[in-house]
């Protein structure tokens, strides 16, 4: 038997270069799944952290360990998300799990709920909080101001002095301004001026305040009038004849019209021509007819003239006898509110004298002790601060002292207050000379 033959056929060309290309294919998807596969095992590792923190805390890959959430975020339970911040107006202490609102559980007076594990919290300096129960602190209004932390109200400012809203004191507004109600100082309008501590500007000389006007706005004064004195009075018409410019401020100011000046050249005219008319002066006849003639104008415009004089006359003794039953009547009327005012005081004096309490707010209403109250301010807070100039601060306080302690001496009480009983004065006397012993010894060594 003969050997079989076993034929073998080649591959063609074609099929000989796809080989290659197709292998390379099935390698290159190989590596991809292995990626992907390797790329789920990671996430799968990291959400597997995550859920393994606990409500409150997120995994940190860093230190591989889980941290609590910082105040002000959180991290809900059950949830894959890290730590996110609060929404506006919650707040949340380290590590917690949810957010809470301030102000919803009740607090005293003075405090309010902070929303943390705190719970109540006193109101900053500048907030207050006026009662028992839920809320949160509310700022102070402008005018007013709260130093202390936990107040239940805000304390007004004094006269002359304005705070903006929140505010922890209350500023003394300088010269030039006043204390508005806007809570801040504002600078004088024009024709106006203030001292320091002023609740409003007074106008100048020449200007006035008048109706429909803002409380602190001042205008000139009309053509025709005057004002010498500064306040808020009205302006004075110039007398009969007399003519100002606008804005004028004194009496001098005023001056004769130009109508009583043409007079004045009338006259003067009249009696040259009488001294021609007479033969005084040597004239032609033409110059005679003239002077008739200028003679006969000038004595009808003297005519003229007497006769306003005569009405303007009549006028100024009608306004003298009117304005001399006017005095009359007002010398009655001041006699009559002097009585008045005397019985008034006689009474006032009276209640001060009933009791110590009503002496206290007596003194407590006058200018003096405002001053005094400013005064003590101002020492503190230079003496409180490191390197301040005590100088002012000290002599304003010192001045004040005198000026509150002379009203409380007992000759000068008992001259203010005669029907009180004597000595009555002293024990407020003795207390507010403790008080200036105590800030002299704050402003020692100058």
């Amino acid at each position: 038997m003969g050997a079989r033959t076993h034929l073998q056929t080649c591959p063609n060309a074609a099929e000989s270069e796809q080989a290659p290309s197709a292998r390379k294919r099935g390698a290159e998807d190989g590596r991809g799944w292995l990626v992907l596969l390797v790329f789920v095992a990671v996430l799968y590792s990291g959400l597997c952290l995550v859920c393994a923190c606990d409500a409150g805390s997120q995994f940190i890959f860093s230190s591989n360990s889980c941290a609590p959430c910082a105040a002000g975020e959180y991290r809900a339970p059950d949830t894959l998300s890290m730590c996110r911040p609060c929404d506006e107006g919650l707040v949340s202490d380290p590590g917690s799990a949810q957010c809470s609102q301030p102000g919803a559980k009740p607090c005293p007076q003075g405090q309010s709920d902070s929303g943390l594990a705190q719970g109540c919290v006193g109101c900053p300096p500048g907030f207050f909080k006026r009662a028992d129960g839920s809320g949160v602190c509310a700022p102070c209004p402008i005018n007013t101001f709260a130093a202390e932390p936990g107040s239940a109200k805000c304390s007004g400012c004094l006269r002359g002095e304005a705070s903006a809203q929140g505010q922890t004191s209350c500023q003394l507004c300088p010269a030039g301004t006043f204390a508005a109600k806007s809570g801040a100082c504002e600078l004088c309008g024009a024709g106006s001026s203030s001292e320091e501590g002023s609740e409003t500007c007074t106008c100048e000389k020449g200007w006035t305040r008048g109706r429909g006007q803002g409380s602190h706005a001042c205008s000139m004064c009309p053509a025709n009038t005057f004002k010498a004195v500064r306040g808020s009075g009205a302006c004075t018409a110039c007398p009969f004849g007399l003519v100002s410019p606008k804005g004028s401020d004194d009496f001098e100011k005023c001056a004769t019209e130009d109508m009583l000046g043409s007079l004045s050249v009338h006259l003067v005219s009249l009696v040259k021509g009488a001294g021609s008319a007479v033969g005084l002066v040597e004239e032609n006849p033409s110059e005679r007819r003239w002077r008739k003639q200028a003679f006969e104008a000038a004595s009808k415009q003297l005519a003229e003239a007497s006769d306003r004089i005569y009405q303007a006359t009549k006028f100024i003794l009608s306004q003298l006898h009117s304005l001399v039953l006017e005095l009359f009547a007002s010398a009655a009327h001041f006699e009559r509110c002097r009585a008045k005012q005397g019985q008034e005081e006689a009474r006032a004096s009276a209640h001060v004298c009933s009791s110590q309490g009503a002496l206290r707010e007596w003194l407590h209403k006058r200018d003096e002790y405002s001053k005094w109250r400013s005064a003590m301010r101002g020492v503190k807070s230079v003496t409180s601060s490191w390197g301040g100039n005590r100088g002012p601060a000290c002599g304003k306080m010192k001045k004040a002292a005198r000026n509150l302690l002379l009203i409380l001496h007992p000759d000068k009480f008992a001259q203010m207050h005669p029907g009180c009983p004597q000595d009555m004065s002293t024990p407020l006397a003795a207390e507010l000379n403790s008080q200036y012993d105590d800030l002299k010894a704050l402003c020692a060594g100058l």
